[in-house]
């Protein structure tokens, strides 16, 4: 993908980060304004049509929880080998940018709250079935 480009309904404002399997990009909803993550599926991984169908899977369950630890699905994109979850968008650091933001390590108060919100959301998923 690249800045200024349509996916669906959405325009792609900037590259937020990536890994293994995917790449998430901060988009906007051409009609209603309202920003989103697209999280897009590599496009060697695309292809795949297993690997495609559990990626949207993945967004299908996303929808499903209802969480503040976890970011909701809210659209699916598929077209021209895109396989994409458009998901809610929360402005803010990332991990990599606190513990950067922090030389010294993190206090143990940040790592407990950081923890047990993590642990909330693993908690509510797996009570809902899912496994991460």
């Amino acid at each position: 993908l690249s800045e200024g480009q349509l996916v669906g309904s959405y325009r792609v404002i900037q590259r937020l980060g990536g890994g293994g399997f995917a790449t998430v990009w901060k988009v906007q909803h051409i009609h209603l304004k309202s920003l989103h993550a697209l999280k897009v599926l590599r496009d060697d991984l695309a292809s795949r049509k297993d690997i495609r169908l559990r990626f949207l899977d993945e967004g299908r369950i996303h929808a499903q929880l209802r969480h503040p630890g976890i970011v909701r699905a809210t659209d699916i994109v598929v077209e021209d080998g895109i396989a994409g979850l458009v998901m809610d968008f929360r402005e803010g650091l990332s991990l990599e940018q606190v513990i950067q933001e922090h030389p010294g390590g993190l206090d143990l108060q940040l790592v407990s709250d950081l923890g047990l919100g993590l642990l909330s959301a693993l908690e509510f998923a797996h009570g809902n079935g899912v496994v991460h």
